[in-house]
Protein backbone atom coordinates (compact mmCIF):
# COMPACT_ATOMS: atom_id res chain seq x y z
CA UNK A 1 0.00 0.00 0.00
CA UNK A 2 1.16 3.56 -0.65
CA UNK A 3 2.65 5.12 2.82
CA UNK A 4 1.07 8.03 1.73
CA UNK A 5 -2.66 6.08 2.49
CA UNK A 6 -3.70 5.77 5.49
CA UNK A 7 -0.57 5.90 7.70
CA UNK A 8 0.46 9.06 6.86
CA UNK A 9 -3.24 10.80 7.53
CA UNK A 10 -3.25 8.62 10.97
CA UNK A 11 0.54 9.73 11.41
CA UNK A 12 0.29 13.01 10.98
CA UNK A 13 -2.53 13.42 13.08
CA UNK A 14 -1.00 11.63 15.73
CA UNK A 15 2.71 13.70 15.29
CA UNK A 16 0.44 17.26 15.66
CA UNK A 17 -1.92 15.61 18.17
CA UNK A 18 1.12 14.81 20.69
CA UNK A 19 3.26 18.13 19.76
CA UNK A 20 0.41 19.68 20.78
CA UNK A 21 0.45 18.46 24.55
CA UNK A 22 4.71 18.56 24.56
CA UNK A 23 4.05 22.24 23.80
CA UNK A 24 1.70 22.52 26.26
CA UNK A 25 3.41 20.88 28.78
CA UNK A 26 7.30 21.26 28.51
CA UNK A 27 7.85 23.17 25.83
CA UNK A 28 9.85 26.23 26.96
CA UNK A 29 12.18 23.18 28.52
CA UNK A 30 12.93 21.65 24.91
CA UNK A 31 13.24 24.73 22.72
CA UNK A 32 16.01 26.21 25.08
CA UNK A 33 17.94 22.55 24.32
CA UNK A 34 16.55 22.34 20.41
CA UNK A 35 19.84 23.32 19.01
CA UNK A 36 22.10 21.10 21.80
CA UNK A 37 20.48 18.00 22.83
CA UNK A 38 23.08 17.85 25.54
CA UNK A 39 21.13 21.04 27.25
CA UNK A 40 17.72 19.19 27.67
CA UNK A 41 18.83 18.03 30.96
CA UNK A 42 20.40 21.15 32.42
CA UNK A 43 16.94 22.80 31.48
CA UNK A 44 15.04 20.11 33.33
CA UNK A 45 17.02 20.05 36.15
CA UNK A 46 16.32 23.82 36.20
CA UNK A 47 12.71 23.43 35.36
CA UNK A 48 12.39 20.96 37.61
CA UNK A 49 14.04 22.64 40.58
CA UNK A 50 11.58 25.73 40.00
CA UNK A 51 8.82 23.89 39.86
CA UNK A 52 10.22 21.54 43.12
CA UNK A 53 9.48 18.22 41.73
CA UNK A 54 11.38 15.19 41.07
CA UNK A 55 13.01 16.17 37.74
CA UNK A 56 12.31 12.41 36.43
CA UNK A 57 8.84 12.82 36.35
CA UNK A 58 8.80 15.93 33.67
CA UNK A 59 12.08 14.66 31.67
CA UNK A 60 10.23 12.63 29.26
CA UNK A 61 6.91 14.69 28.73
CA UNK A 62 8.26 16.40 25.73
CA UNK A 63 10.35 13.26 24.39
CA UNK A 64 7.10 11.14 24.39
CA UNK A 65 6.43 12.25 20.76
CA UNK A 66 9.93 11.42 19.81
CA UNK A 67 11.38 8.53 21.15
CA UNK A 68 8.45 6.81 23.46
CA UNK A 69 5.88 6.88 21.04
CA UNK A 70 7.23 5.75 17.91
CA UNK A 71 8.57 2.55 19.50
CA UNK A 72 9.10 0.28 16.65
CA UNK A 73 10.78 -2.51 18.20
CA UNK A 74 8.88 -4.81 20.19
CA UNK A 75 11.66 -6.37 22.17
CA UNK A 76 11.30 -2.93 23.59
CA UNK A 77 7.80 -3.37 24.92
CA UNK A 78 8.53 -6.20 26.18
CA UNK A 79 10.44 -5.08 28.81
CA UNK A 80 8.04 -2.19 29.96
CA UNK A 81 6.67 -3.17 33.53
CA UNK A 82 4.11 -0.71 34.40
CA UNK A 83 2.85 -0.75 38.62
CA UNK A 84 -0.64 0.45 38.44
CA UNK A 85 -0.44 0.70 34.36
CA UNK A 86 -2.60 3.77 33.11
CA UNK A 87 -3.17 5.39 36.22
CA UNK A 88 -2.07 5.06 40.20
CA UNK A 89 -4.61 4.22 42.94
CA UNK A 90 -3.22 7.02 45.24
CA UNK A 91 -3.52 10.36 42.44
CA UNK A 92 -6.43 11.54 40.44
CA UNK A 93 -5.67 9.43 37.48
CA UNK A 94 -6.92 10.10 33.73
CA UNK A 95 -8.62 7.24 34.47
CA UNK A 96 -9.66 7.56 38.51
CA UNK A 97 -12.83 9.72 37.02
CA UNK A 98 -14.15 10.25 41.00
CA UNK A 99 -11.44 12.00 41.89
CA UNK A 100 -9.73 12.42 45.23
CA UNK A 101 -12.60 10.97 47.26
CA UNK A 102 -12.53 7.86 45.92
CA UNK A 103 -9.81 7.22 43.47
CA UNK A 104 -10.10 3.72 41.52
CA UNK A 105 -8.54 2.13 38.36
CA UNK A 106 -10.71 -0.02 36.69
CA UNK A 107 -9.25 0.43 33.47
CA UNK A 108 -6.03 -1.55 34.08
CA UNK A 109 -6.74 -4.36 35.89
CA UNK A 110 -4.34 -7.33 36.72
CA UNK A 111 -5.08 -10.19 34.32
CA UNK A 112 -4.46 -12.53 37.74
CA UNK A 113 -8.57 -13.46 38.41
CA UNK A 114 -7.81 -14.02 42.12
CA UNK A 115 -6.40 -10.12 42.09
CA UNK A 116 -8.85 -7.88 44.06
CA UNK A 117 -10.83 -5.97 41.88
CA UNK A 118 -10.88 -2.02 42.93
CA UNK A 119 -14.46 -0.73 43.85
CA UNK A 120 -17.61 -3.00 42.89
CA UNK A 121 -16.05 -4.05 40.45
CA UNK A 122 -13.64 -6.57 41.90
CA UNK A 123 -15.74 -8.86 41.73
CA UNK A 124 -15.63 -8.54 37.83
CA UNK A 125 -12.69 -11.46 38.27
CA UNK A 126 -12.47 -13.12 34.46
CA UNK A 127 -13.72 -16.24 35.95
CA UNK A 128 -16.90 -14.23 36.72
CA UNK A 129 -16.60 -12.61 33.03
CA UNK A 130 -16.62 -16.09 31.26
CA UNK A 131 -19.86 -16.81 32.92
CA UNK A 132 -21.44 -13.68 32.54
CA UNK A 133 -20.66 -13.22 29.19
CA UNK A 134 -22.80 -16.28 28.57
CA UNK A 135 -25.69 -15.21 30.07
CA UNK A 136 -24.99 -11.79 27.95
CA UNK A 137 -25.52 -12.88 24.74
CA UNK A 138 -29.41 -13.34 24.99
CA UNK A 139 -29.75 -9.42 25.85
CA UNK A 140 -27.98 -8.44 23.11
CA UNK A 141 -29.25 -10.76 20.84
CA UNK A 142 -32.75 -8.70 21.50
CA UNK A 143 -31.14 -4.95 20.90
CA UNK A 144 -29.91 -6.70 17.52
CA UNK A 145 -33.15 -7.70 16.74
CA UNK A 146 -34.42 -4.26 17.64
CA UNK A 147 -31.99 -2.38 15.27
CA UNK A 148 -32.29 -5.11 12.55
CA UNK A 149 -35.75 -3.91 12.15
CA UNK A 150 -34.87 -0.12 12.28
CA UNK A 151 -32.89 -1.08 9.73
CA UNK A 152 -35.07 -2.42 7.46
CA UNK A 153 -37.44 -0.02 7.50
CA UNK A 154 -34.78 2.64 6.53
CA UNK A 155 -35.33 0.74 3.18
CA UNK A 156 -31.96 1.67 1.30
CA UNK A 157 -31.30 4.88 3.04
CA UNK A 158 -27.89 6.50 4.09
CA UNK A 159 -27.19 5.28 7.64
CA UNK A 160 -24.47 7.41 9.45
CA UNK A 161 -22.46 4.76 10.65
CA UNK A 162 -21.42 7.03 14.08
CA UNK A 163 -24.62 7.54 14.92
CA UNK A 164 -25.65 4.06 14.23
CA UNK A 165 -22.80 2.41 16.72
CA UNK A 166 -23.21 5.14 19.62
CA UNK A 167 -26.61 4.65 19.70
CA UNK A 168 -26.43 0.65 19.25
CA UNK A 169 -23.54 0.11 21.92
CA UNK A 170 -25.60 2.84 24.28
CA UNK A 171 -28.43 0.17 24.42
CA UNK A 172 -26.21 -3.31 24.72
CA UNK A 173 -24.89 -1.50 27.52
CA UNK A 174 -28.12 -0.38 28.76
CA UNK A 175 -29.66 -3.89 27.99
CA UNK A 176 -26.97 -5.51 30.10
CA UNK A 177 -26.06 -3.01 32.54
CA UNK A 178 -29.37 -2.07 33.19
CA UNK A 179 -31.99 -4.47 31.96
CA UNK A 180 -33.61 -1.75 30.19
CA UNK A 181 -35.11 -2.64 26.45
CA UNK A 182 -33.64 0.89 24.81
CA UNK A 183 -32.56 4.02 26.14
CA UNK A 184 -34.85 7.02 24.99
CA UNK A 185 -33.26 9.37 22.46
CA UNK A 186 -33.19 11.99 25.70
CA UNK A 187 -31.26 10.14 27.75
CA UNK A 188 -29.14 8.84 24.85
CA UNK A 189 -28.37 12.54 23.69
CA UNK A 190 -27.68 13.13 27.49
CA UNK A 191 -24.91 10.81 27.83
CA UNK A 192 -23.32 11.78 24.21
CA UNK A 193 -23.31 15.45 25.96
CA UNK A 194 -21.19 13.93 29.17
CA UNK A 195 -19.19 11.79 26.89
CA UNK A 196 -18.20 14.22 25.10
CA UNK A 197 -17.62 16.54 27.90
CA UNK A 198 -15.39 14.02 29.70
CA UNK A 199 -13.29 12.63 26.51
CA UNK A 200 -12.52 16.49 26.18
CA UNK A 201 -11.15 16.96 29.66
CA UNK A 202 -9.58 13.58 30.11
CA UNK A 203 -7.38 14.55 26.59
CA UNK A 204 -6.63 17.75 28.05
CA UNK A 205 -2.66 17.67 28.44
CA UNK A 206 -3.18 19.68 32.04
CA UNK A 207 -5.31 17.12 33.34
CA UNK A 208 -2.22 14.57 32.51
CA UNK A 209 0.03 16.65 34.34
CA UNK A 210 -2.26 16.84 37.16
CA UNK A 211 -2.70 13.31 37.13
CA UNK A 212 0.68 12.75 37.18
CA UNK A 213 2.04 14.97 39.40
CA UNK A 214 -1.14 15.71 41.67
CA UNK A 215 0.91 17.42 44.16
CA UNK A 216 2.97 19.48 42.24
CA UNK A 217 0.36 20.96 39.84
CA UNK A 218 0.33 24.51 40.67
CA UNK A 219 4.09 24.95 41.01
CA UNK A 220 4.50 23.50 38.13
CA UNK A 221 2.14 25.52 35.94
CA UNK A 222 4.53 27.96 36.48
CA UNK A 223 6.83 26.47 34.59
CA UNK A 224 3.92 26.66 31.52
CA UNK A 225 3.03 28.60 28.85
CA UNK A 226 -0.93 27.88 28.83
CA UNK A 227 -3.43 29.49 31.40
CA UNK A 228 -5.55 26.61 30.96
CA UNK A 229 -7.57 25.36 34.18
CA UNK A 230 -8.88 21.87 34.51
CA UNK A 231 -12.16 20.99 34.98
CA UNK A 232 -13.95 18.41 37.63
CA UNK A 233 -14.44 15.34 36.41
CA UNK A 234 -16.56 14.30 39.80
CA UNK A 235 -18.81 17.95 38.20
CA UNK A 236 -18.74 16.52 34.94
CA UNK A 237 -20.01 13.12 35.63
CA UNK A 238 -22.84 14.25 38.07
CA UNK A 239 -25.25 14.27 35.44
CA UNK A 240 -24.67 10.99 34.59
CA UNK A 241 -25.48 9.71 38.38
CA UNK A 242 -28.92 11.52 38.08
CA UNK A 243 -29.72 9.78 35.36
CA UNK A 244 -28.95 6.55 36.04
CA UNK A 245 -30.59 7.13 39.26
CA UNK A 246 -34.11 7.84 37.78
CA UNK A 247 -33.32 4.60 35.17
CA UNK A 248 -32.89 2.50 38.28
CA UNK A 249 -36.01 3.97 40.28
CA UNK A 250 -38.28 3.34 36.68
CA UNK A 251 -36.54 -0.29 36.43
CA UNK A 252 -36.11 -1.93 39.92
CA UNK A 253 -38.54 -4.65 39.31
CA UNK A 254 -36.73 -5.64 35.81
CA UNK A 255 -33.24 -5.36 37.53
CA UNK A 256 -33.73 -7.58 40.51
CA UNK A 257 -35.91 -9.91 37.99
CA UNK A 258 -33.43 -10.33 35.07
CA UNK A 259 -29.58 -11.24 34.37
CA UNK A 260 -28.19 -8.12 34.11
CA UNK A 261 -24.55 -6.32 35.66
CA UNK A 262 -26.09 -4.53 38.22
CA UNK A 263 -27.96 -7.69 39.96
CA UNK A 264 -25.22 -9.76 39.38
CA UNK A 265 -22.84 -7.28 41.44
CA UNK A 266 -25.16 -6.79 44.19
CA UNK A 267 -25.87 -10.33 44.51
CA UNK A 268 -22.01 -11.07 45.01
CA UNK A 269 -21.71 -8.23 47.73
CA UNK A 270 -24.71 -9.82 49.90
CA UNK A 271 -23.14 -13.81 49.49
CA UNK A 272 -20.06 -12.34 50.68
CA UNK A 273 -21.74 -10.51 54.11
CA UNK A 274 -23.98 -14.20 54.43
CA UNK A 275 -20.76 -15.72 54.52
CA UNK A 276 -19.28 -13.51 56.73
CA UNK A 277 -22.25 -14.19 59.00
CA UNK A 278 -21.88 -17.86 58.91
CA UNK A 279 -18.22 -17.34 60.08
CA UNK A 280 -19.22 -15.07 63.09
CA UNK A 281 -17.25 -12.73 61.57
CA UNK A 282 -17.90 -9.08 62.68
CA UNK A 283 -17.44 -6.44 60.28
CA UNK A 284 -15.23 -3.38 61.21
CA UNK A 285 -17.26 -0.28 63.17
CA UNK A 286 -15.91 2.60 60.97
CA UNK A 287 -14.73 2.40 56.83
CA UNK A 288 -13.05 4.77 55.59
CA UNK A 289 -15.17 4.37 51.86
CA UNK A 290 -16.94 1.25 50.64
CA UNK A 291 -14.28 -0.03 48.52
CA UNK A 292 -12.66 -1.01 51.98
CA UNK A 293 -15.57 -2.38 53.36
CA UNK A 294 -16.05 -4.72 50.06
CA UNK A 295 -12.78 -5.74 50.13
CA UNK A 296 -12.43 -6.62 53.84
CA UNK A 297 -15.59 -8.67 53.11
CA UNK A 298 -13.80 -10.27 50.26
CA UNK A 299 -10.73 -11.38 52.06
CA UNK A 300 -11.97 -12.70 55.58
CA UNK A 301 -15.06 -13.99 54.47
CA UNK A 302 -15.22 -15.47 51.30
CA UNK A 303 -12.13 -15.71 49.54
CA UNK A 304 -12.08 -19.18 49.65
CA UNK A 305 -15.20 -20.13 48.39
CA UNK A 306 -14.84 -17.41 45.51
CA UNK A 307 -14.10 -19.40 42.44
CA UNK A 308 -16.42 -22.43 43.54
CA UNK A 309 -19.47 -19.88 44.26
CA UNK A 310 -18.51 -18.73 40.75
CA UNK A 311 -18.27 -21.74 39.30
CA UNK A 312 -21.78 -23.16 40.89
CA UNK A 313 -23.38 -19.69 40.31
CA UNK A 314 -25.11 -19.18 44.14
CA UNK A 315 -25.57 -15.59 43.49
CA UNK A 316 -29.31 -16.12 43.32
CA UNK A 317 -29.25 -17.90 46.18
CA UNK A 318 -28.12 -14.99 48.42
CA UNK A 319 -31.47 -12.79 47.15
CA UNK A 320 -33.81 -14.85 49.33
CA UNK A 321 -35.15 -13.26 52.32
CA UNK A 322 -32.44 -9.94 51.60
CA UNK A 323 -33.97 -8.10 48.89
CA UNK A 324 -34.02 -5.17 50.88
CA UNK A 325 -30.21 -5.11 51.24
CA UNK A 326 -30.08 -5.56 47.23
CA UNK A 327 -31.96 -2.15 46.81
CA UNK A 328 -29.71 -0.46 49.59
CA UNK A 329 -26.33 -1.64 46.99
CA UNK A 330 -28.14 -0.36 43.89
CA UNK A 331 -28.80 2.54 45.11
CA UNK A 332 -25.48 2.93 46.84
CA UNK A 333 -23.00 5.83 45.82
CA UNK A 334 -20.30 3.52 45.02
CA UNK A 335 -22.60 1.39 42.91
CA UNK A 336 -23.90 4.59 40.94
CA UNK A 337 -20.24 5.23 40.66
CA UNK A 338 -19.07 2.48 38.83
CA UNK A 339 -22.82 2.00 36.82
CA UNK A 340 -21.96 5.72 35.81
CA UNK A 341 -18.46 5.12 34.70
CA UNK A 342 -18.92 1.53 32.59
CA UNK A 343 -21.72 3.20 30.64
CA UNK A 344 -19.97 6.86 30.31
CA UNK A 345 -16.27 5.31 29.38
CA UNK A 346 -16.97 2.19 28.52
CA UNK A 347 -19.25 2.77 26.13
CA UNK A 348 -17.29 5.39 24.26
CA UNK A 349 -14.41 2.85 23.86
CA UNK A 350 -16.84 -0.46 22.48
CA UNK A 351 -18.32 2.48 20.51
CA UNK A 352 -15.47 3.58 18.32
CA UNK A 353 -14.67 0.07 17.77
CA UNK A 354 -17.72 -0.95 16.55
CA UNK A 355 -17.50 2.27 14.62
CA UNK A 356 -14.57 1.46 12.84
CA UNK A 357 -14.55 -2.44 11.85
CA UNK A 358 -18.27 -1.71 10.85
CA UNK A 359 -16.96 1.13 8.62
CA UNK A 360 -13.75 -1.47 7.21
CA UNK A 361 -16.35 -3.97 5.95
CA UNK A 362 -18.97 -1.42 5.02
CA UNK A 363 -16.10 -0.67 1.94
CA UNK A 364 -16.84 -1.78 -1.12
CA UNK A 365 -12.66 -2.73 -1.54
CA UNK A 366 -12.95 -5.53 1.19
CA UNK A 367 -16.55 -6.96 -0.32
CA UNK A 368 -14.05 -10.43 -0.27
CA UNK A 369 -13.61 -10.07 3.13
CA UNK A 370 -17.33 -9.96 4.47
CA UNK A 371 -18.29 -12.88 1.82
CA UNK A 372 -15.69 -14.63 3.88
CA UNK A 373 -17.18 -14.00 6.86
CA UNK A 374 -20.75 -14.45 5.48
CA UNK A 375 -19.10 -18.07 4.06
CA UNK A 376 -17.32 -19.29 7.11
CA UNK A 377 -20.60 -18.06 9.35
CA UNK A 378 -22.86 -20.22 6.74
CA UNK A 379 -21.01 -22.85 6.75
CA UNK A 380 -21.11 -22.84 10.90
CA UNK A 381 -24.92 -22.35 11.04
CA UNK A 382 -25.67 -25.67 8.42
CA UNK A 383 -23.35 -27.47 10.22
CA UNK A 384 -24.85 -27.00 13.59
CA UNK A 385 -28.53 -26.38 12.65
CA UNK A 386 -28.64 -22.93 13.84
CA UNK A 387 -29.37 -19.61 13.11
CA UNK A 388 -27.40 -16.32 13.36
CA UNK A 389 -29.90 -15.38 16.66
CA UNK A 390 -28.95 -18.64 18.34
CA UNK A 391 -25.08 -17.99 18.47
CA UNK A 392 -23.36 -17.88 21.97
CA UNK A 393 -20.21 -17.25 23.37
CA UNK A 394 -19.07 -20.88 22.50
CA UNK A 395 -20.23 -20.93 18.99
CA UNK A 396 -18.44 -17.16 18.32
CA UNK A 397 -15.13 -19.44 19.85
CA UNK A 398 -15.54 -21.29 17.22
CA UNK A 399 -15.72 -18.82 14.00
CA UNK A 400 -11.75 -18.00 13.47
CA UNK A 401 -11.98 -15.88 10.57
CA UNK A 402 -14.72 -13.77 12.03
CA UNK A 403 -12.41 -12.76 15.30
CA UNK A 404 -9.94 -12.05 13.19
CA UNK A 405 -12.21 -9.53 11.75
CA UNK A 406 -12.18 -8.17 15.01
CA UNK A 407 -8.80 -8.49 16.03
CA UNK A 408 -7.84 -6.38 12.40
CA UNK A 409 -10.11 -4.16 13.25
CA UNK A 410 -8.75 -3.15 17.12
CA UNK A 411 -4.72 -3.61 15.03
CA UNK A 412 -5.90 -0.92 12.57
CA UNK A 413 -8.31 1.54 14.51
CA UNK A 414 -7.51 1.43 18.02
CA UNK A 415 -10.04 3.19 20.41
CA UNK A 416 -7.45 4.36 22.66
CA UNK A 417 -4.67 5.88 20.97
CA UNK A 418 -2.24 6.96 23.71
CA UNK A 419 -1.49 4.61 26.83
CA UNK A 420 0.51 5.46 30.02
CA UNK A 421 1.96 3.56 32.40
CA UNK A 422 4.81 3.87 35.54
CA UNK A 423 8.15 1.87 35.20
CA UNK A 424 9.05 -0.22 38.03
CA UNK A 425 12.74 -0.73 36.64
CA UNK A 426 14.98 0.86 34.78
CA UNK A 427 14.69 0.61 30.89
CA UNK A 428 17.91 1.69 28.75
CA UNK A 429 17.83 1.32 24.93
CA UNK A 430 20.13 3.19 22.06
CA UNK A 431 19.01 4.32 18.43
CA UNK A 432 16.24 1.71 18.12
CA UNK A 433 13.18 1.68 15.17
CA UNK A 434 11.78 4.82 15.13
CA UNK A 435 9.14 6.38 12.40
CA UNK A 436 9.21 10.01 10.83
CA UNK A 437 6.98 12.11 10.34
CA UNK A 438 8.73 15.08 8.93
CA UNK A 439 11.17 14.55 6.34
CA UNK A 440 14.47 16.18 8.29
CA UNK A 441 13.57 14.23 11.44
CA UNK A 442 16.04 11.51 10.69
CA UNK A 443 18.58 14.01 9.82
CA UNK A 444 18.46 15.37 12.66
CA UNK A 445 17.76 11.96 14.88
CA UNK A 446 21.27 11.57 13.49
CA UNK A 447 22.89 14.37 14.94
CA UNK A 448 22.43 13.59 18.46
CA UNK A 449 23.71 9.64 18.62
CA UNK A 450 24.12 10.67 22.32
CA UNK A 451 21.35 11.58 23.71
CA UNK A 452 20.20 8.78 21.60
CA UNK A 453 21.31 6.21 24.21
CA UNK A 454 18.37 6.94 27.12
CA UNK A 455 18.31 5.10 30.30
CA UNK A 456 14.40 5.65 31.21
CA UNK A 457 14.27 5.62 35.10
CA UNK A 458 12.22 3.79 37.78
CA UNK A 459 9.21 5.72 38.45
CA UNK A 460 9.30 7.42 34.77
CA UNK A 461 5.73 7.77 33.48
CA UNK A 462 5.78 6.59 29.73
CA UNK A 463 3.29 6.95 26.83
CA UNK A 464 2.52 4.09 23.95
CA UNK A 465 0.59 4.72 21.05
CA UNK A 466 -1.57 1.44 20.01
CA UNK A 467 -2.10 3.44 17.11
CA UNK A 468 1.33 4.08 15.54
CA UNK A 469 2.43 0.89 17.19
CA UNK A 470 0.25 -0.86 15.22
CA UNK A 471 1.10 1.11 11.91
CA UNK A 472 4.51 0.12 11.89
CA UNK A 473 6.88 -1.80 10.08
CA UNK A 474 6.41 -4.41 13.01
CA UNK A 475 3.19 -5.53 10.54
CA UNK A 476 4.11 -6.60 7.21
CA UNK A 477 2.16 -4.26 4.68
CA UNK A 478 0.77 -2.97 8.07
CA UNK A 479 -1.67 -0.55 6.44
CA UNK A 480 -3.74 -3.35 4.82
CA UNK A 481 -6.97 -4.40 6.21
CA UNK A 482 -6.28 -8.04 6.20
CA UNK A 483 -7.28 -10.39 8.77
CA UNK A 484 -5.84 -13.19 7.71
CA UNK A 485 -2.41 -12.09 9.60
CA UNK A 486 -4.56 -13.53 12.29
CA UNK A 487 -5.01 -16.69 10.57
CA UNK A 488 -2.51 -19.54 11.18
CA UNK A 489 -1.71 -20.57 7.44
CA UNK A 490 -1.03 -24.11 8.03
CA UNK A 491 -4.08 -25.18 10.17
CA UNK A 492 -6.55 -22.28 9.45
CA UNK A 493 -7.04 -21.71 12.97
CA UNK A 494 -7.21 -18.83 14.80
CA UNK A 495 -3.82 -16.85 15.77
CA UNK A 496 -4.21 -15.42 18.94
CA UNK A 497 -2.24 -11.74 18.97
CA UNK A 498 1.29 -11.23 19.93
CA UNK A 499 0.83 -9.30 23.63
CA UNK A 500 4.24 -7.61 22.29
CA UNK A 501 2.68 -6.52 18.71
CA UNK A 502 -1.63 -6.22 19.35
CA UNK A 503 -1.77 -3.77 22.51
CA UNK A 504 -5.61 -2.14 21.80
CA UNK A 505 -6.54 -3.04 25.60
CA UNK A 506 -3.57 -2.43 27.66
CA UNK A 507 -0.50 -4.28 27.96
CA UNK A 508 -2.24 -7.87 27.60
CA UNK A 509 0.03 -9.06 29.70
CA UNK A 510 -0.22 -8.15 33.76
CA UNK A 511 -2.53 -5.46 33.03
CA UNK A 512 -5.74 -5.08 30.60
CA UNK A 513 -8.46 -3.76 30.53
CA UNK A 514 -11.22 -5.60 32.46
CA UNK A 515 -14.31 -4.94 29.43
CA UNK A 516 -11.99 -6.40 26.77
CA UNK A 517 -14.14 -9.39 26.37
CA UNK A 518 -17.41 -7.66 26.74
CA UNK A 519 -16.64 -5.35 23.68
CA UNK A 520 -15.55 -7.90 21.46
CA UNK A 521 -18.35 -10.01 22.11
CA UNK A 522 -20.98 -6.84 21.47
CA UNK A 523 -19.14 -6.15 18.57
CA UNK A 524 -18.73 -9.66 16.78
CA UNK A 525 -21.93 -11.04 17.38
CA UNK A 526 -23.39 -7.40 15.57
CA UNK A 527 -21.31 -7.75 12.75
CA UNK A 528 -22.72 -10.98 12.11
CA UNK A 529 -25.60 -10.76 12.36
CA UNK A 530 -26.08 -7.48 10.77
CA UNK A 531 -23.94 -8.71 8.09
CA UNK A 532 -25.56 -11.76 7.40
CA UNK A 533 -29.06 -9.97 6.99
CA UNK A 534 -27.60 -6.41 5.04
CA UNK A 535 -25.29 -5.25 2.69
CA UNK A 536 -23.25 -1.75 4.19
CA UNK A 537 -22.43 0.42 1.37
CA UNK A 538 -19.68 3.43 1.76
CA UNK A 539 -20.69 6.40 0.55
CA UNK A 540 -17.82 6.62 -2.43
CA UNK A 541 -16.80 9.95 -1.21
CA UNK A 542 -16.32 9.43 2.19
CA UNK A 543 -12.86 9.09 3.47
CA UNK A 544 -11.01 7.63 6.56
CA UNK A 545 -10.30 10.49 9.09
CA UNK A 546 -9.46 10.57 12.49
CA UNK A 547 -8.76 13.00 15.54
CA UNK A 548 -6.66 11.11 18.44
CA UNK A 549 -8.41 12.48 21.63
CA UNK A 550 -9.21 10.40 24.59
CA UNK A 551 -10.66 7.62 21.87
CA UNK A 552 -10.24 7.57 18.44
CA UNK A 553 -12.57 10.02 16.94
CA UNK A 554 -13.88 10.49 13.70
CA UNK A 555 -13.25 13.13 11.40
CA UNK A 556 -16.31 15.77 11.06
CA UNK A 557 -17.38 14.67 7.71
CA UNK A 558 -18.55 11.39 8.91
CA UNK A 559 -19.14 8.30 7.43
CA UNK A 560 -22.35 7.11 5.53
CA UNK A 561 -23.37 3.86 4.26
CA UNK A 562 -26.70 2.39 2.67
CA UNK A 563 -28.11 -0.13 4.25
CA UNK A 564 -30.29 -2.75 2.04
CA UNK A 565 -31.70 -6.26 3.14
CA UNK A 566 -28.96 -9.24 0.81
CA UNK A 567 -32.22 -9.74 -1.43
CA UNK A 568 -32.49 -6.28 -2.59
CA UNK A 569 -28.67 -5.76 -3.71
CA UNK A 570 -27.73 -2.52 -4.96
CA UNK A 571 -25.12 -2.31 -8.43
CA UNK A 572 -21.64 -3.90 -8.25
CA UNK A 573 -18.98 -1.37 -8.52
CA UNK A 574 -15.25 -0.71 -8.72
CA UNK A 575 -13.98 0.94 -5.53
CA UNK A 576 -10.92 2.31 -4.58
CA UNK A 577 -10.97 2.28 -0.54
CA UNK A 578 -10.02 5.69 0.86
CA UNK A 579 -7.59 3.57 3.09
CA UNK A 580 -5.28 4.23 -0.55
CA UNK A 581 -6.22 7.63 -1.49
Amino acid sequence: MDSRGIRTRLGNALYHGYEWIGQTVAGDLWEASESDGTGLGKMIHKASTRAKVDPRHIAWLRFLHQYIVYIEDASFIQQLEFNDALAGHDTTGVFGIFGKKNPRNLFAQPTESHQWRVGRSAFVNHLYMLKALKKMTDPMHKIIDLYEKEITELKGEMEDIEDFTTRFTMDIIGKTQLAIEKFPIKQQREFSRIINNVTTLIANPLHSIEAILPSSIRSLKACLRSSQKTKSLEELMQPARDILLDVIKQNEESILGTNNWLRDVSLQQIWCRKKAEERGLKEEEKWPDDVAKDKWFYEKACKADWFKAIENEEWPKALEGRSKEIIDILYSPAMIDDAALFLVVGHETSAKFFHYTLTLLADPAHKSIVQRLRDEVTTYLQEEKKSPEQLTVDDLQKLPYCQAIAFEGLRLFPPVPLLKGQLTKDITFAEIGLCAHQSDYKEKMKKRNKAMDITLRKGSYVFISPLEFHHSKIYDNADAFDPKRFIDKKTGLLKKPDSTMWIPFGDNQKRNCPGSKFAQLEVLLALIRFFMKFDFLMDDKDRYTVTPKFTLQPGKQGIRAKVMPREEKGQEYEHVSPLSR
